[in-house]
C-alpha cells in the first residue's frame, strides 16, 4: 500500500511505501515484517549546485580509485568505488554537503518517529554514514541490488539531484519474482528516500543525454575498517 501525507508543518511532500508480511499461519511462513520506503521532498537544498560539484568529482574518482567489481557487479564502474571515499568528506569544498548531510539527519529522525508511531522515538547510539554519488549516462542503469542483509542491517538511503525520465523500483523484500509486488517511484530532482536496507531495488535504463546524478548511502551503527564513515 502507498500513504500519502501532510507533514506537521502542513506540507504536502511524504509519500510511504509500505511492504507487509502478515502474521504467519503456519510454522514455515515468514515470519511478521513491514519494510517501510518512504519519499520526502521539498527540502531546501540547491540541485544545481550540487550537479555541478557531483559532475567535477567524477574523472577524479575514476582516475583516483580502483573500482571493486564485487561491491556494485550490477552497477557502472564509478559506483564501484564507493568505498574508497565518502561525499561528507568534502563539505569544505561544497558547503551544500553539510546543509545535505543535516537534512539527512533531520529525515532519519522523521523516518523512525514515522515507523514507530511514536512522536518522541530516538535511535540509541551513534549512527555513522557513508555516502557516494552515481552517475548515469544514455543506456546505463544500476540492477537490481541490496545493500545489506547482516544482522546489525540499518537504513540506506538516496536522492536525485538530477534526472530526465527516470524510476527507481524498490521490490518486497520476500517476493522478488518478475511479478512481485514493486514501488516505481518516479524520480523527481530533490527526491530524498530512506529505507531498510534489505529492500531491493533497481533503476529504470537511463534514455536521455543529460546524465541522471543521485547520491547514495548508507546508515550504519557499525565501523566498518573497509569504507570510509563519517558521523551523521
Amino acid at each position: 500500500m502507498t500513504n500519502n501525507f501532510v507533514t506537521d508543518d502542513g506540507r504536502g511532500d511524504r509519500n510511504m511505501m509500505v511492504f507487509d508480511c502478515p502474521p504467519p499461519q503456519t510454522p514455515y511462513a515468514p515470519k511478521e515484517n513491514r519494510w517501510c520506503v518512504f519519499e520526502s521532498i521539498g527540502w531546501d537544498l540547491d540541485m544545481d549546485v550540487l550537479r555541478d560539484f557531483f559532475l567535477s568529482k567524477e574523472q577524479s574518482i575514476l582516475d583516483g580509485c580502483e573500482p571493486e567489481p564485487e561491491v556494485a557487479p550490477q552497477a557502472p564502474t564509478l559506483t564501484q568505488r564507493l568505498r574508497k571515499y565518502n561525499i561528507f568528506q568534502w563539505e569544505n569544498e561544497c558547503p551544500e554537503l553539510t546543509k545535505l548531510r543535516k537534512v539527512i539527519k533531520k529525515f532519519h529522525k522523521e523516518y523512525n518517529r514515522k515507523v514507530s508511531g511514536n512522536s518522541n522515538y530516538r535511535q540509541e547510539g551513534k549512527i555513522l554514514i557513508r555516502a557516494w554519488f552515481n552517475v548515469l549516462r544514455k543506456g546505463e542503469k544500476i540492477g537490481n541490488h541490496i545493500h545489506s542483509t547482516h544482522p546489525h542491517t540499518y537504513l540506506a538511503g538516496n536522492m536525485v539531484v538530477t534526472c530526465d525520465e527516470s524510476q527507481t523500483i524498490y521490490c518486497h523484500p520476500l517476493y522478488q519474482l518478475e511479478d512481485g509486488y514493486k514501488f516505481y517511484s518516479n524520480n523527481k530532482p530533490g527526491t530524498i528516500t530512506l529505507f531498510p536496507g534489505t529492500v531491493p531495488h533497481f533503476t529504470s535504463v537511463h534514455n536521455t543525454d543529460t546524465p541522471r546524478i543521485t547520491l547514495a548511502w548508507d546508515l550504519t551503527t557499525l565501523v566498518d575498517p573497509g569504507s570510509v564513515l563519517i558521523p551523521l
